[in-house]
């Protein structure tokens, strides 16, 4: 992680035990603030004095939304809804059940995807938060987009976009092409040691999905012999699981640089065709922060891809 402005704030509130009670990140999805968010977490939950890294038990646990009073909501997957909010805030007033701690940590991504019910929920609870050992996570692209009640009562972190010029060079030096590289800047602005022959196979992969996704005869042959062998492993080790993640990234950028017109070698036969795959890929992406087995997430992927390119739902 790098020494930017939210990074130093975050670690000065731990190393002297001044946590806010709200804190409200704000900024681009290219900032790096959902990773800095769930290491933040994961140091509030453990008491750490300073950011824990991204190979941390606790960090990893969050991320997949597998840890006992860390709670996790996403308003990408779909508007963020009151029930979901009730259930939250019904969790959050129980007993903390990690031996030893009394504190927990609720994370809600993308807040500004909610309604004025939801809001005020989230605006009741935040005035009334029971007792000083629950804490609150709001992330959104756009502070403009909500309510001047909740901006008020939380600890703004800004973000900006990260220097990916850095990070590139690193990964150009691992051995990665200038191209992979600056893929992988993207995916992970602060750079991370990364396996190179895993990777070397995910941009295979990536590459041929883009191929097989132009041609909807040849998917179904693509989901049954390429994705699966290689995603489908009897392994649950760190390597595949980051090797579904890259996938997952790389895809969701391939695309939108062909919508944004820097890559127009993807051959797509509409605009229409790039945003539903683009939009499949990200739903993927949402749904992966949650605690889903990696076979149904997969399963759901394919679902979507056959159901969006052979059946035509919004494709051709």
């Amino acid at each position: 992680m790098s020494e930017n402005i939210a990074y130093r704030l975050l670690n000065k509130s731990l190393k002297e035990d001044r946590l806010a009670q709200v804190y409200l990140f704000t900024g681009p999805s290219s900032s790096g603030k959902i990773s800095l968010a769930f290491a933040f977490a994961a140091s509030i939950l453990l008491n750490s004095k300073e950011l824990v890294t991204e190979d941390n038990e606790v960090y990893l646990r969050c991320q997949k939304n597998d840890y006992y009073d860390f709670y996790y909501l996403d308003g990408d997957i779909a508007n963020l809804k009151t029930q979901e909010i009730s259930d939250l805030l019904s969790e959050l007033s129980k007993t903390a059940l990690q031996k030893g701690s009394k504190r927990k940590v609720y994370l809600i991504n993308n807040i500004n995807n909610a309604s004025t019910k939801v809001y005020n929920q989230i605006l009741k609870f935040i005035e009334e938060t029971p007792g000083n050992d629950t804490y609150g996570i709001l992330l959104s692209d756009n502070v403009n987009d909500l309510p001047a009640t909740i901006i008020s009562r939380c600890l703004k972190v800004p973000f900006t976009s990260v220097d990916n010029s850095e990070s590139e060079k690193q990964y150009e030096a691992d051995g990665f092409s200038l191209k992979e590289a600056q893929y992988l800047s993207r995916i992970y602005p602060l750079y991370q040691k990364l396996d190179f022959g895993m990777v070397k196979e995910v941009f295979t992969l990536a590459e041929v999905s883009l191929s097989y996704l132009q041609k909807e005869n040849d998917l179904p042959y693509y989901l049954a012999y390429s994705f699966y062998p290689y995603f489908n492993k009897k392994d649950e080790s760190v390597s595949l699981k980051k090797a579904c993640e890259i996938y997952l990234r790389l895809l969701e950028i391939m695309w939108e640089d062909y919508l944004r017109g820097i890559d127009n070698d993807c051959g797509f036969a509409s605009e229409k065709e790039a945003i539903k795959c683009l939009e499949i890929y990200r739903l993927a992406i949402s749904k992966s922060r949650y605690n889903i087995e990696r076979k149904l997430l997969l399963d759901s992927l394919a679902y979507e891809l056959l159901e969006g390119v052979i059946n035509g739902e919004g494709l051709r």
